[in-house]
């Protein structure tokens, strides 16, 4: 504790003895004393338990010199005790370099910035500095450890900035709120490619959405009242040459067939489960894999049949013929 708080009075010779001396002039004191403007000779108390604080000091980057010189060693990463910092800046861009100097930032912000780095080596400070003022850190790690292909540390800001502009949701209250909703698309096995599914023009929404099916995909119940009563509707399975009408078999098929067709429902399972009405898909012949119409039918009528964002099946051209051919082959009233 007393060697912490030691200071040192050294006298003009020796200063002149210290300034000239050519091992000094490679530790970056000189540059250190010269940026503070005082001869502080517990500099070298701590260049010897931290070698990188010569790197720090002639990068100019002061606070983070200042702050080691007064932190326990033992509080510090392994890379800073050994000197291998400078492996670490080396894999560094230019402009992450430029950009970390003339933030000039402290000890712990430095640490930090450069575990996001393991996660996304192209970030930058003053993206990295944007979200970490705003919200915990913790956060942005986390979301960067959900592994969203082409997620970077850039693009969390940009989506956190628009969030709060446009949906007026601060990055403090958005950062846990998109967390926990990339990791329950995770969990229902989402195509995390889909940005539009990644960066919702709505969070609250869609994280409520996610919340709700997440909530009935695990109701066991509800899951086994749905598949009795679509073991029923295979019925209405039917094909021609061009189209097949297809029914889906559990929970997590239907939603993931009303999220691709961005469809703004999320009530139809219990609805189905219930046996208030039936929900079928139709796919083309040639895309079986491919969302094409969702139908919807009540009491052997056909109340509704949209595509892609909603789009009336009567718009869609040669389906509406299909739906025809199909109602009159199932003995289904149509009224789309």
């Amino acid at each position: 504790w007393f060697l912490q708080y030691r200071r040192y009075i050294v006298s003009e010779e020796h200063k002149k003895l210290i300034i000239n001396n050519t091992a000094i002039k490679r530790t970056g004191f000189l540059e250190y004393c010269e940026a503070i403007g005082e001869f502080n000779i517990k500099y070298f108390d701590a260049l010897l338990n931290i070698p990188s604080l010569e790197i720090f000091s002639k990068m100019g980057m002061i606070n983070l010199v200042s702050e080691s010189i007064y932190t326990e060693k033992n509080a510090l990463p392994n890379y800073l005790r050994n000197g291998h910092v400078n492996d670490k800046i080396r894999k560094l861009t230019r402009p992450q370099i430029q950009n970390l100097i003339s933030s000039n930032c402290e000890l712990r912000e430095f640490i930090d910035y450069m575990q996001a780095v393991k996660k996304d080596p192209e970030a930058m400070y003053e993206d990295f500095e944007w979200i970490t003022s705003r919200t915990d850190y913790c956060y942005l790690m986390d979301i960067l450890r959900v592994k969203v292909p082409g997620l970077t540390v850039k693009k969390i800001r940009e989506y956190l900035d628009r969030v709060d502009e446009v949906q007026c949701c601060p990055a403090e209250e958005s950062a846990p709120l998109w967390l926990y909703y990339l990791r329950m698309l995770k969990e229902l096995k989402c195509d995390m490619t889909d940005t539009k599914l990644i960066y919702p023009s709505s969070l609250k929404r869609e994280h409520d959405k996610a919340v709700r099916k997440i909530t009935q995909i695990n109701d066991e119940e509800l899951d086994k009242k749905f598949q009795e009563r679509t073991a029923d509707n295979e019925k209405y399975a039917w094909a021609n040459d061009e189209f097949r009408v297809l029914v889906p078999h559990d929970i997590y098929e239907l939603y993931e067939e009303v999220r691709k067709l961005r469809h703004d429902v999320g009530a139809y399972s219990r609805a189905i489960a219930a046996g208030e009405q039936t929900v079928v898909f139709i796919r083309k012949v040639s895309e079986p894999d491919k969302p094409f119409c969702m139908v919807k039918i009540r009491k052997e009528t056909i109340v509704q049949a949209n595509g892609y964002l909603n789009i009336p099946i009567s718009c869609i051209p040669r389906a509406m013929n299909f739906i025809n051919e199909w109602a009159k082959n199932k003995g289904l009233k149509c009224t789309v």
